[in-house]
Parts: structure tokens; C-alpha cells; sequence
């Protein structure tokens, strides 16, 4: 074991690290607030080193235990104690290996981080076993079985001191219902709700609209005005043709030199029921690739329905709904009010809160379906509930109601590919070739 101490500028967050642990990041997160406060008191003491256990990275600085530490060391600019670990990352290595490194370097933070939170202990058990399950899959051709499974969601739950009963429903509320409030809810010692409760609001569906940040991420407002959107929107189109080009059966190779294999990967793969909706995967893989390339963590729901296409991580707040945006693809029929995108049947309640939508609108063949010569509209835009109407198990847009609520707002949106302008009251689109 080597001990050294460290410019925490020279430590790199481990790649995987925000996969295992996608909450509990945000400066407003309590644990946060208390460990730099900490952190800040031995750099005012005028400490040789800002942390009081040594950060785990290996002999690439590659950190595994203590990545909340380092960002925080950043931000308060003094030096960190770090202990050297014998093994590297290598993006090669098998990744249901290295999340158990990872997970196992993280033992004993009860000090900065409650693992057994079940807001912090259920989404890393989600993504041990998709890793397992997508490993299993592709060593032997067959999911993990349920056996296997249960056994580790047993030894999990021993693991954390979490009760078998405690760990089903818990998994069954983020998973199945895809409600982490409920979960933050039931950790909340100010909150009564018992786990049993939790699960039946979420069995109910009778869920309330979550808060929204009133600072919220604008990713419109962000690609009209920042210098990188450029090389983000860019490069989205430039994967996403890559993807739909090559269907399913798909290696890409992105600018920083890594090899993804699509749609089983992890962070930027496919929603797993809707495997043939190409050009909807396409676009999720493209940009949310390119954002996270940028600098703005980002990941698709490859790991599970009803979760938010692509979320911004880095700008999640704990309390306020998921930073995100939604992938809609759905092909031209001729006119603007027979054309329409369909969202789940919330988005035409009063649950709905306003939020951006990535829309692709393509041409199709005699029978509507999408073909390898197909020209595309695409546009990121705000949507409100006032854009959807109730239709069955869902509800849907029109693009003349599009039209009439936001076209005359140039800030509600950014069209990417092709145009639209008025017609005489009437919206046109132009398509064209994704690159």
C-alpha cells in the first residue's frame, strides 16, 4: 500500500462512478454540505491535506473510493491524501468487475455517504445487476437467472442491513414504478411514509407533480448560446446516423476512441421494449453520447422503463425533478394536424410539468414506415400539458398544435435538422438527410 499526497486536479473520476452512484451529488445534498464543511475546516486549520481517510485511485489516478472527496477537494483547491490500489482501469476490463471494485472501495463511507439509504442503496443494486444480466447475456447467451439474482439481492440486503421484505418493495418502487421520490420519501426522517406505504401510493399511481427547479437546465437556451453546441449537435447527428445506419447489430467507435456496443450498453444504450424503434434508439445513443463527451454527464434509460430518455446528471437536484430529455420519433403524415408524437397519459394532466423533447419527424414509404431513404425533421422544444390531449392509454401532440403554441416563441425551441416557417397560418416543414 502507497501512500502519497496529491493535487486532487490530478485525480480522475472514475468512469463508472456516476453509474453506480447517480444521486447524491447535488451541492444542496446534506452529506455534501457536511463533508466540505469538514474538508474547509482542515484547509482554514491550514491541514497538509484537506480528507481525513485517503482517497483510493490507482497508478493512473483513476479514483475508486472517494470521487465525492476529490470533486469537493477541487472545488476548495488544497491537497488530498491518497492510497494507491493494486489494480488499474482499463476500459477494457469487464465492468461487472470493476462496479464491485467500486463498490467495495466505497464499504466505509457510513462516515460520509449512508449507503444503506435506500435512495442511494437501490439504484446501485439496480445497475449491479443489469451488469450482471447484460455479462451473463453475453457470455452464455441467457439472462442471469432468477436464482442467481435473488441470491445476490439476499446478500445485498444482509450487506447493507437492509430486510429482505424492506429490499423487495424498495426495488419494486424504483424499478418497476420508476418512483425514486418515494424512496428519498421513506429516508426522510421528517417524512412518515413506512416502506409499505410507499409502495402502495406507487402501486395507486396516485403520485403528485414534482417540484421543478427554478433554476432549471434550459437545453435550448444552452444550444442557441453555448460554444460547444456546435460540436455537440454535431457529433449527435454524426452517431446517431452512424447507429441508424447500421441498425442493432452495431460497434461504434466515438471521438474519444472508445468501441460501445450497441444497444446493450449501459449508459447510452436502448430502451429494452422498444429494440426496433431505430431511429428513436439512434437518437437517444447520438446525443446523449455527445453531451456526456462534453462535459454534461448524461444517460439513457437502457436500464429500464418509464425512466426519463436522457437525464443530465450533473444537473440533477435531489429534490426537483430529473434534469432530462425526452426522445419522440414518429414519422410525417402529410399534413401537420394528421402528424402527431405520443407521450405517456400524464403529459396531458396537471402532473405534467413543462420540459424540453427531442422531436424527429421522418418520411416513410406507401405504408408509413420509415425507410433507408427516409429524410428527417428533428427539433429540441419545450412541451406543456397544453400541447398533449388525452387519447386512450396515452396522450398526444399534433404538430399544428405544436404550431399554434410555440412556433411565434423562437426561444421555446431549436430545430436541428430540415426547417419549418409559416404558410399562409400554416406550418411547412422541410426535410433533409441527417448529415
Amino acid at each position: 500500500m502507497t501512500m502519497k499526497i496529491m493535487n486532487p486536479k490530478d485525480l480522475i473520476e472514475h468512469p463508472y462512478n456516476k453509474e453506480l452512484y447517480p444521486n447524491g451529488w447535488s451541492t444542496e445534498d446534506d452529506e455534501m454540505q457536511e463533508l466540505r464543511k469538514s474538508m474547509k475546516a482542515r484547509l482554514d486549520a491550514g491541514e497538509e491535506f484537506l480528507n481525513t481517510r485517503p482517497i483510493k485511485a490507482d497508478e493512473k489516478n483513476v479514483v475508486y473510493g472517494g470521487n465525492r472527496r476529490t470533486y469537493i477537494a477541487k472545488e476548495l483547491g488544497g491537497n488530498v491524501q491518497v492510497e494507491t490500489t493494486p489494480y488499474t482501469f482499463n476500459p477494457n476490463n469487464e465492468k461487472d468487475d470493476e462496479l464491485e471494485l467500486l463498490e467495495s472501495d466505497n464499504d466505509d463511507k457510513s462516515t460520509e455517504r449512508n449507503e444503506k439509504k435506500l435512495q442511494i442503496a437501490i439504484p446501485k443494486l439496480s445497475k449491479r445487476l443489469s451488469v450482471k444480466n447484460e455479462r451473463s447475456f453475453r457470455e452464455t447467451g441467457k439472462g442471469w437467472s432468477v436464482k442467481n439474482t435473488s441470491e445476490f439481492k439476499i446478500a445485498f440486503g444482509i450487506k447493507w442491513g437492509i430486510s429482505e421484505k424492506t429490499l423487495k418493495d424498495a426495488y419494486r418502487i424504483y424499478a418497476e414504478f420508476d418512483r425514486f421520490d418515494l424512496l428519498q420519501a421513506v429516508d426522510d426522517p421528517n417524512d412518515k411514509t413506512t416502506i409499505h406505504q410507499a409502495l402502495k401510493i406507487a402501486r395507486e399511481g396516485t403520485k403528485k407533480a414534482r417540484k421543478v427547479d427554478p433554476n432549471k437546465f434550459n437545453v435550448v437556451a444552452f444550444l442557441k448560446g453555448d460554444e460547444r453546441a456546435e460540436t455537440i449537435i454535431e457529433r449527435a447527428k454524426r452517431y446517431t446516423k452512424q447507429y441508424s445506419d447500421k441498425r442493432l447489430t452495431t460497434s461504434i467507435t466515438t471521438d474519444d476512441g472508445i468501441t460501445y456496443e450497441v444497444p446493450t450498453n449501459p449508459q447510452f444504450g436502448s430502451e429494452k421494449q422498444f429494440l426496433l424503434t431505430d431511429i428513436s434508439n439512434a437518437t437517444q445513443f447520438g446525443f446523449a453520447k455527445s453531451f456526456d463527451e462534453t462535459g454534461d454527464n448524461a444517460l439513457t434509460t437502457q436500464t429500464g422503463i418509464n425512466y426519463e430518455d436522457i437525464v443530465f446528471v450533473n444537473k440533477c437536484k435531489a429534490q426537483y425533478e430529473d434534469e432530462s430529455l425526452e426522445i419522440k420519433a414518429f414519422t410525417w403524415k402529410g399534413t401537420a394536424s394528421k402528424t402527431m408524437a405520443t407521450a405517456g397519459k400524464t403529459a396531458s394532466t396537471k402532473l405534467f410539468n413543462s420540459k424540453p423533447f427531442l422531436l424527429t419527424m421522418m418520411t416513410s414509404d406507401s405504408r408509413g414506415n420509415p425507410t433507408a431513404n427516409s429524410r428527417y425533421f428533428q427539433m429540441i422544444t419545450w412541451v406543456t400539458k397544453d400541447d398533449f390531449k388525452s387519447s386512450g392509454d396515452n396522450a398526444t401532440m399534433t404538430m399544428q398544435k405544436w404550431y399554434e403554441n410555440h412556433f411565434d416563441r423562437p426561444e421555446d425551441y431549436i430545430v436541428i435538422t430540415g426547417e419549418v416557417y409559416d404558410s399562409n397560418g400554416k406550418p411547412e416543414f422541410n426535410f433533409a438527410p441527417l448529415m
